[in-house]
């Protein structure tokens, strides 16, 4: 080896060495000198990147930020394209540490075109990157697009861990947009995951968002055994930058459980740990769940405190959807000390910022984005099928043209057996060409076929998107505004009502009055239509706790009517608890309701009969009309009016799809005032039926 290369490897070495060695900032910027005079550029990018890193360690960020647009300008002096784009990378998370999100989407923007030129560039982590300081900023149809971008490259080179990553930014997309039911698909889809890759980070993260997902849509139970599996997780394996939210779900849950007092405990615990972490948007979050916390308890003085702190915070680092949430909190506080001026204008803010996160066009946009990447894998499956095709096509030519040999070869070494041979080839000829034939009919039926699914899964899409807008107008859009009717009517009852004559006050008794029934109203039709029966995760639940759990939900009005309930012996079913819970419930409510009797009496009683259950619920009530009966389980059908007896005609429509949706029947047995008996069938589970058998 020549001396002089012998001397630069022994230097690169004791450089590496070094480098690897160097545990803080002097031994760093000591190394980058010796670097730098030996014009080694690789090297000196390298440590401009480590310098960099550990001034954000440091959280000089300020500096870090100085140090990597240094390493930037280098790499691409240099044209050294992966690490130009670790620094880019480096350098937009800087940004957005300090709240800068703009700064970092320019950045990153800045990174993909100049990489997309460059031949065997891979710009998926850019992409998912660009995803999040979108997501933070609140532009939600571009965040899910880049991450769809992400996510195709991601597939194509099988990367779990971050295909896994990219699910998770998506499914956290759709919870801050409100849309709980589609981020828990996505959520359980990273678990699922997760656990089969063993990746016990994103098992952790997607156990906490689940948990927070199920909090927010009120299941509270299922919300905090998932919460405490992420918290006992994320102990073992102390995650510090996760931990917290965590901690701050399980206060959530005890905060629905109404323990307000454990509730702080765990929120202030996430707090301190945000802090630690110098985790803004966790703190953010934090401050405005204790300040809710603390109206709950009326401790309004402090509440305040904690809000405002959190709007300062989701101001300062542009963290759009926090502000929205912030607001919203706001407005309650506003709300229950009765200050409504106050509550109005948050309430104007928080509605203003919503339509901006989530309005039509950018659902609109993330359909479009989804359906594009649903139509390139489709496109890509039907390559795949071509080219088996064309596959097969040479086969069979490769097997004619052996065929065609072997004949001729025959041809010429036995002449006596020259017209035999030709009729062997032609007959063989004309099974190819009708095999050909074949296959051509069988592929032109096949891509029809194709082409009909595939209209028909763009349909159905559409139609869930649909049903899914309609449940999110339904449950935001259209009670803010009746909530706000009805707060200001109930506000001009109570201020002026001594100021007023008699038919004033009668009239906003009626402007209440509706506002409630309209409200109910919305909230069960939302019920009705967010019905759905998941076959595949439905357990054996025991009939008589779902009937315990509906009388208990009934106690005030049993109590109150001096009802009579008859529970007979009730078998377990294949249904989810709170179906049955439901069902029970309304029939229920219908017998105590429609009774004018001093003690109204329940009967309730099942037997088995070809595989089915048949639940009978039998009550001494006014009775039904014969001729009324097939109108009673249609929705918004009341057979008498609300003066006489309460209720939005829904409760029995719902009776009606929940057991439909198990594959039973629903009927009733009635005559005018002797009372009705409502008669349904479930189906017995099929472990029963084969040790019936």
């Amino acid at each position: 080896m020549p001396f002089a290369l012998k001397k630069t490897t022994t230097i690169l070495f004791v450089l590496t060495v070094q480098v690897l060695a160097a545990t803080n900032l002097d031994s760093l910027s000591n190394l980058l000198q010796r670097v730098q005079q030996q014009s080694n550029h690789q090297e000196e990018i390298d440590l401009l990147n480590k310098i960099g890193e550990a001034y954000t360690s440091q959280n000089d960020l300020e500096k870090a930020l100085s140090t990597f647009e240094k390493a930037r300008a280098l790499a691409k002096k240099t044209k050294d394209w992966p690490a130009y784009e670790t620094v880019l990378i480096n350098k937009a998370q800087t940004y957005m540490s300090l709240g800068q999100n703009p700064q970092a989407i320019e950045t990153l923007s800045n990174l993909i075109e100049d990489l997309k030129p460059i031949k065997g560039s891979n710009l998926s982590n850019a992409y998912a990157k660009l995803a999040e300081a979108y997501r933070r900023s609140g532009n939600n149809d571009l965040a899910y697009e880049y991450n769809l971008a992400g996510l195709q490259i991601f597939e194509e080179e099988k990367d779990t861990f971050n295909i896994v990553r990219t699910l998770y930014s998506i499914g956290s997309i759709f919870f801050y947009q409100d849309n709980y039911e589609l981020a828990l698909e996505y959520f359980q889809k990273t678990l699922s995951l997760g656990r089969t890759a063993n990746l016990e980070r994103y098992i952790f993260s997607s156990l906490c968002a689940m948990g927070g997902a199920y909090n927010r849509m009120g299941q509270t139970k299922k919300s905090l055994e998932y919460n405490q599996q992420a918290y006992e997780l994320g102990k073992r394996l102390n995650i510090k930058s996760g931990l917290p939210y965590a901690v701050m779900n399980l206060g959530a849950n005890y905060a629905e459980m109404d323990d307000i007092e454990k509730a702080l405990i765990y929120y202030k615990e996430a707090l301190s740990l945000n802090r630690e972490n110098n985790d803004t948007w966790g703190e953010c979050g934090t401050l405005r769940i204790i300040g809710d916390a603390l109206i709950e308890k009326k401790d309004f003085e402090n509440s305040i405190k904690y809000l405002n702190e959190a709007l300062a915070i989701a101001e300062q680092h542009g963290f759009r959807p926090r502000k929205l949430e912030v607001q919203r909190t706001i407005a309650d506080y506003y709300e229950k000390i009765g200050d409504y001026k106050l509550f109005a204008e948050f309430i104007e803010k928080y509605a203003l910022l919503k339509d901006t996160l989530a309005n039509e066009d950018a659902l609109a946009k993330m359909s479009e984005s989804k359906t594009k990447y649903e139509i390139l894998q489709k496109e890509k499956e039907l390559a795949l099928k071509d080219a088996k095709f064309i596959l097969q096509q040479r086969t069979f030519l490769l097997l004619g043209i052996c065929i065609l040999s072997i004949c001729l070869w025959l041809l010429v070494t036995q002449n006596r057996l020259k017209a035999k041979n030709n009729r062997i080839l032609a007959q063989k000829n004309k099974q190819i060409k009708k095999q050909n034939e074949e296959l051509a009919t069988a592929y032109a039926l096949q891509k029809e076929t194709n082409e009909k699914i595939k209209e028909q899964n763009r349909q159905l899409e559409q139609s869930n998107i649909e049903l899914k807008r309609f449940a999110f107008i339904a449950s935001h859009d259209l009670k803010e505004p009746l909530r706000t009717i009805g707060s200001y009517a109930n506000l001009l009852q109570r201020r002026y009502k001594d100021r007023i004559d008699e038919n004033a006050n009668e009239f906003l008794d009626y402007i209440t009055g509706s506002a409630k029934r309209l409200y109910t109203l919305l909230n069960d039709v939302l019920d009705y239509s967010k019905l759905n029966v998941n076959k595949k995760e439905n357990i054996l639940t025991d009939a008589n706790e779902a009937i315990q759990i509906a009388n208990e939900n009934l106690k005030t009005k049993i109590a109150n009517k001096n009802a009579q309930i008859s529970i007979g012996e009730l078998p377990k079913l294949t249904a989810d608890k709170l179906h049955l819970v439901q069902l029970f419930q309304n029939l229920i409510d219908n017998s105590i309701k429609y009774s004018e009797s001093q003690q109204p009496v329940v009967e309730i009683a099942s037997t088995e009969n070809n595989g089915f259950y048949e639940f009978s619920i039998k009550d001494n009530g006014i009775g039904i009309d014969p001729e009324l009966q097939p109108k009673i389980f249609e929705m918004f059908k009341r057979l008498h009016t609300r003066d006489k007896f309460e209720g939005n005609g829904i409760g029995l429509a719902i009776c009606k799809k929940i057991v439909q949706e198990y594959g039973g029947e629903i009927w009733v047995e009635s005559a005018e005032g002797k009372g009705s008996t409502f008669y349904f069938t479930l189906p017995v589970p099929e472990k029963e039926t084969s040790l019936a058998a």
